[in-house]
């Protein structure tokens, strides 16, 4: 039995549009057999071996994209080719085509596409059908795109939202904790298949409590957010920052060495310290820096970085201290 707990919607829609499919295809195909109608029992033998290759190619590998791109663009030419061979008696076949097309791949692609589906079902029954009764069902057509289209459309986007929502830190717009948690744990998968090299820089502002004691949470969030643009502006591309919680900031190398992201450190506690947190009165951070070790876990990791930076707060703070790696 297939486990679709932990997977994405998207892998969820094909891989359940998949399964009905083959349970629907099979008997059909036998039935159509039975019958002689042996061109559409095989594009009904061709339809199952999709399916089936798509289950396991999205069940086992996760590529989720090229196979509901594949499964739309294949459903689509599938019923055009159906409805050729039987005529209006099986168009209803691109209804729910239309429909989860615009699930299984982007919708802007699945609208083109289903214009093209469309225009191809009107030319094919456009000998066969009068032209009052073949507009009825080139309109019943485009109405079922059209819902499809914007449906589909404000869904990716309530998504794309909630992605936001659930991934960035309000106040700072950088990753929030959640997502350095899936970050580090798919490292740590990953190594473990590929050996890599990436290390972690966990900051925290000295004396932060001042600033809000003395100025107002108000002020103190313009801070955070000033310090979050400074270590943003720092960083490489490949690199990213999350707001740990509070006034801690983790910053995640990858591809790089020790030395490296010491230097980055050591930059980034010269830059805060040349920042004014208020008129008068200056900034300061206290940084840890651990690079990966092989073997350990996700928490053992950001542990080592937690270590390595309260040992710069009791040491004066306004500094950067490496995690020694293991004998």
């Amino acid at each position: 039995m297939l486990k679709l707990k932990g997977r994405s919607p998207e892998e969820h829609i094909i891989l359940i549009a998949s399964a009905i499919c083959l349970v629907g295809l099979i008997p059909f195909g036998l039935a159509r057999v039975s019958r002689g109608d042996y061109a559409i029992a095989l594009i009904d033998l061709v339809g199952t071996l999709l399916c089936a290759t798509a289950i396991y190619q999205v069940y086992r590998y996760h590529r989720v994209w090229l196979f509901g791109s594949l499964l739309s663009a294949a459903a689509m030419i599938g019923v055009l080719a159906i409805v050729s061979i039987s005529g209006i008696e099986d168009v209803h076949f691109i209804y729910p085509v239309i429909i989860v097309s615009h699930f299984l791949m982007p919708p802007s692609r699945a609208l083109w596409l289903s214009i093209f589906a469309v225009l191809g079902i009107i030319a094919i029954l456009s000998a066969e059908l009068p032209a009052f009764y073949l507009a009825k069902v080139g309109i019943s057509i485009l109405g079922c795109t059209s819902f499809a289209f914007a449906f589909a459309s404000l869904r990716n986007r309530q998504n794309r939202r909630l992605l936001q929502l659930s991934t960035r830190d309000a106040l700072t717009d950088v990753f929030n904790r959640r997502s350095l948690d899936e970050k580090l744990s798919e490292f740590v998968r990953q190594v473990n298949r590929q050996p890599a090299e990436a290390a972690l820089v966990i900051l925290d502002l000295d004396n932060f409590k001042k600033v809000n004691d003395e100025e107002g949470h108000a002020a103190g969030d313009e801070v955070l957010q000033r310090i979050a643009r400074t270590i943003q502006q720092r960083i490489r591309v490949t690199d990213s920052l999350y707001r740990y919680g509070g006034d801690e900031f983790v910053v995640f190398a990858a591809d790089t060495n020790i030395e490296q992201v010491v230097g980055l450190a050591e930059d980034l506690r010269s830059r805060v310290e040349a920042t004014e947190a208020m008129e008068g009165s200056q900034l300061s951070i206290s940084l840890g820096v651990a690079a990966y070790e092989a073997g350990n876990s996700a928490t053992e990791w950001l542990l080592a970085a937690d270590t390595a930076l309260l040992n710069a707060k009791r040491s004066g703070r306004n500094k950067v201290v490496v995690r020694v790696a293991k004998a």
